[in-house]
């Protein structure tokens, strides 16, 4: 990274498959941008670059009023009613919540610890969703990446949206663009996670219109990718893209010969991805 970028750089993240790069050009002082057009991607991971104190999410959560009862909207039938009534407190409480460091983790952790019952139990038990929420950022706490506690505020990654970016950035140019698009099959996806999916309030739709479901749609993905990255990278710029299968990338590979990019680099890293490292020609 610093061969190529120095510190207040912009780098850009068309796709957000972990967060590992993200946060090792955060912490090098790299202004991020992540505009993956999953909706999923901000509530499931924006919270990663930022560790509230473990007294102040305890506080946060102890704040929180979660004893009205709610109409049954769809999802009752999945949970004990107190239970229920609890998420949906949570749920109404984030509507209008400030997005600081505690609320993105509590939002995350309310929608990971919904998970449908057993089927074959008669009676559906009592989960304290906040003592959950709280024991779960405990143990992440403990373990998280020293990296991604050093991140300081100013250079926390921005979760963005394509169009707003290039609103606000016309004519920004950035040095490197970290490109690895993933596939996801919403059918079953959906069918696993259909309650995190209403906690978010994100539909089986609003998936499909996102994310490429077969081989015409992946293509031409790629081809609208290149055309919007060919233009924001600087002359003498790096893809840095990383791939499972190179098959999944070579569309956009055939444009980036096509317009004389130099493969500087490629190999395969410790969790068996291809990485390759693409440069824009300079005059």
């Amino acid at each position: 990274m610093s061969n190529y970028s120095k510190p207040n750089d912009f780098i850009l993240f068309p796709y957000f498959p972990q967060s590992a790069f993200v946060a090792e050009a955060a912490a090098s002082e790299r202004i991020c941008y992540i505009f993956d057009s999953n909706p999923l991607v901000k509530p499931m991971f924006e919270s990663e670059f930022c560790y509230p104190s473990l007294m102040g999410l305890r506080n946060r959560l102890q704040s929180l009023k979660t004893i009205a009862k709610f109409p049954d909207c769809g999802v009752q039938k999945f949970f004990n009613e107190q239970t229920y009534n609890e998420i949906m407190a949570i749920r109404l409480f984030l509507e209008d919540a400030p997005q600081d460091a505690i609320n993105p983790w509590i939002r995350r952790l309310c929608a990971d610890s919904l998970k449908p019952p057993n089927p074959k139990a008669e009676l559906i038990e009592y989960v304290d969703i906040k003592d959950s929420i709280y024991k779960n950022y405990k143990t992440i706490f403990q373990e998280a990446d020293p990296m991604k506690i050093l991140i300081q505020h100013s250079y926390k990654p921005n979760f963005s949206d394509k169009d707003a970016f290039e609103t606000q950035f016309k004519d920004k140019k950035v040095p490197i663009i970290y490109y690895s698009p993933y596939q996801i099959n919403i059918e079953e996806y959906a069918a696993k996670n259909f309650l995190k999916m209403w906690f978010f309030a994100i539909t089986k739709e609003d998936l499909l219109d996102a994310i490429p479901q077969d081989e015409t749609q992946w293509v031409s993905r790629c081809k609208r990718d290149f055309q919007f990255l060919h233009k924001k990278l600087d002359l003498g710029g790096i893809f840095y893209i990383e791939t499972h299968k190179i098959e999944d990338v070579s569309e956009f590979l055939k444009i980036a010969l096509f317009y004389n990019y130099k493969n500087l680099h490629y190999f395969e890293n410790e969790e068996g991805s291809k990485v390759l490292f693409l440069q824009k020609p300079k005059p």
